[in-house]
């Protein structure tokens, strides 16, 4: 039972770092970046990350909101172009990519996105305003297909 529980622990901090690490390519990241995160499947990633968010209720609900909030900047960003003339934060502006954003949409859904953030519109945490988050990406998302027809 100790080996399980440490090997729970050294798998929880593995997906840790590697989610900072992602984020932190989205965050900084030029057009390019942009594009390679989805060629990787940044999208499936992202929603495993919801569904894999653990430990505590309250330390879940901490991932969970900042996960949230990363899907919603970085679909937003892909479909509206990120302008940063102030080059606040040294992040690179880029053009809107909504070819992009449909991509990493569609590798949410196939990981079962959909679900993972409604599942959340219930959430009962909520001190991390996680159903308003929740609320948001959902409508990033049915906005594609709003878009698309």
């Amino acid at each position: 039972m100790h080996i399980n529980k440490k090997e729970d622990q050294q798998s929880y901090l593995i997906r840790k770092w590697s989610r900072g690490c992602l984020i932190w390519i989205q965050t900084f990241g030029d057009k390019q970046d942009q594009s390679e995160l989805i060629n990787v499947g940044y999208g499936r990633i992202v929603i495993i990350f919801i569904s894999s968010a653990g430990g505590t209720e309250e330390q879940g609900d901490v991932e969970i909101y900042w996960v949230l909030q990363y899907i919603y900047r970085f679909l937003n960003e892909l479909n509206n172009g990120r302008n940063n003339s102030n080059n606040i934060n040294n992040q690179p502006s880029f053009i809107p990519q909504p070819a992009l954003s449909k991509i990493c949409i569609e590798q949410m859904e196939e990981e079962g996105g959909n679900e993972e953030v409604e599942s959340q519109l219930i959430n009962k945490g909520n001190v991390w305003k996680i159903i308003g988050d929740a609320e948001e990406v959902k409508g990033l998302i049915l906005n594609r297909f709003i878009h698309n027809n």
